[in-house]
């Protein structure tokens, strides 16, 4: 169903949708400039402190799995309003565990936010299938990475403020906060599944749905390479933050500063997406971001293994990074929703893979106890690798559709 409101209003709606779509990523690494003080207050390793985020990961993961189904029976915006306050519930565990200095609240708090939150990329996916013609798909994906960009570098800077000037305990206040913000702007979403296309919750039906999802190669493929492009992301916010507090000396308010550069290649990413989806198959787009994120993760690698480890060398490069997995993330999760007419279910499991490549990767690297700085880029040249292969993958069943 397209919504037939009037401009100003679609606008409005599609504003909030970007908003929704970042809500799980700003409450996943709004608190990373926190995490080498909150290891010093809690005595915790390096690996327990950055379980603070692969923990609400592992709840955004399968946080996606219910809301598709839910969704289809019960409609889009009361599944997304009842989600996102069980985020607050959260939320406010995660307060009560950082100011109690108690470990398995605050891990339990960040589970159930980040299943709660998980909500809103999915929601955002289904609305913007529901709410735009699919000529229009595209590009409106391509404005939720700028809002990727914008939305969770944002939340850094603010993340190393309160750090250095309340104490890492206060990140998890501004989540709360945020995300009371969320609930408030959820209630003005519409309702575009219409009370006959409603389905009832038959666990079989919901297996047979999701299981029939998986046969499809290039929605898995392409979500594979969605999750390697989300990764590249993860591994920065929960990794960096030690290289350039610990390692290099900075401070988190100075380490929160200086994310407003990552920015700029997902922005810049943006642009050149806009410019090549009328002049380049999504397929030779995808080679493109892929050459373009490992060339600049070979820099990086390059520098830091000659000992070249400073704020220039950490940052010199994440926006050509960025810029890649900015123009992989559009075209693999445009082909991967592009390629299922059930929207609200393969929405659910393209948010699913995402998430879940995403949450093993930053879990086997944190396991690793790797503590040097050039393991950051190392892991960028894996993922680079591995993406090379997908993308050989995506193009043969491209072929055979």
């Amino acid at each position: 169903m397209i919504f037939s409101g009037k401009n100003m209003v679609k606008k409005r709606l599609f504003f909030i949708l970007l908003l929704l779509a970042s809500y799980p990523a700003v409450c996943a690494i709004l608190i990373t400039p926190a995490l080498p003080q909150l290891s010093t207050d809690l005595h915790l390793t390096k690996a327990m402190a950055q379980l603070l985020v692969a923990v609400f990961l592992v709840g955004y993961t399968f946080g996606f799995l219910p809301y598709g189904p839910l969704a289809n029976r019960f409609g889009r915006r009361p599944v997304t309003i009842y989600a996102v306050i069980f985020a607050l519930v959260g939320a406010l565990i995660s307060v009560v565990g950082a100011y109690g200095k108690n470990l398995y609240l605050l891990y339990l708090g960040r589970l159930i936010c980040g299943l709660g939150s998980s909500v809103g990329l999915k929601m955002a996916f289904t609305y913007i299938s529901e709410l735009f013609p699919a000529k229009e798909i595209a590009g409106r994906i391509a404005y939720m990475s700028l809002s990727f960009a914008i939305g969770p570098s944002i939340s850094v800077v603010i993340g190393g403020w309160l750090t250095s000037c309340f104490g890492g305990d206060a990140c998890f206040i501004m989540i709360f906060t945020y995300s009371l913000l969320i609930l408030y702007l959820s209630g003005k979403l519409p309702e575009t599944l219409q009370e006959q296309n409603k389905t009832p919750l038959v666990l079989t039906n919901i297996y047979n749905g999701y299981a029939s999802k998986f046969s499809n190669k290039v929605l898995v493929i392409a979500s594979i390479l969605l999750g390697s492009s989300t990764s590249f992301v993860y591994c920065f916010a929960s990794f960096a933050p030690f290289v350039a507090i610990k390692h290099i000396g900075l401070t988190p308010e100075q380490y929160g500063s200086l994310n407003f550069i990552p920015p700029i290649g997902m922005i810049s990413g943006f642009f050149i997406n806009q410019y090549m989806k009328s002049r380049l198959k999504p397929i030779t787009q995808l080679k493109l971001g892929i050459s373009i994120a490992g060339g600049f993760s070979f820099l990086m690698y390059l520098f830091f293994i000659c000992g070249f480890v400073n704020p220039y060398s950490l940052f010199l490069f994440i926006p050509g990074v960025y810029l890649g997995t900015s123009i992989i993330f559009a075209n693999s999760s445009s082909l991967a929703l592009g390629s299922d007419k059930n929207k609200s279910n393969a929405s659910a499991i393209i948010s699913f893979i995402n998430m879940f490549i995403c949450s093993a990767v930053l879990f086997l690297s944190e396991r690793s106890k790797y503590d040097f700085p050039s393991f950051l880029p190392l892991v960028f040249l894996i993922l680079t690798t591995g993406m090379i292969f997908l993308w050989i993958a995506l193009k043969k069943n491209l072929k055979d559709v």
